[in-house]
C-alpha cells in the first residue's frame, strides 16, 4: 500500500475521531477547577485529590494564570 494511501486513511481516521469527541472545555474560576478535581476522583478512584490533569510541559512555554487562581497553578519548573 502507497504511503499517500496511508497517510490519506490515518487523517480520515483522526478527524472522524475528533468530529466524534465532545469539545474541549477549561474551567475558568476556581470553582470550576474544584468540581473538576472532585469529579477526577470520583471517576478515577485515586487518592490524588485536588488532581484535575497532568501535562509534561517539560519543552511547553505556557503562561501563568492571573493571581486570583494561582490557588489552583502547581508548577515544578
Amino acid at each position: 500500500m502507497a504511503e499517500s494511501t496511508i497517510s490519506s486513511i490515518i487523517l480520515e481516521v483522526l478527524a472522524s475521531i475528533f468530529r466524534g469527541l465532545p469539545p474541549l472545555r477549561f474551567p475558568t474560576s476556581l470553582s470550576a477547577h474544584q468540581t473538576n478535581a472532585a469529579d477526577f476522583v470520583n471517576r478515577v478512584g485515586c487518592c490524588l485529590a485536588g488532581v484535575v490533569g497532568v501535562i509534561d510541559g517539560s519543552l511547553i512555554r505556557i503562561r501563568t494564570p492571573p493571581a486570583a487562581w494561582r490557588v489552583a497553578y502547581n508548577t515544578r519548573k
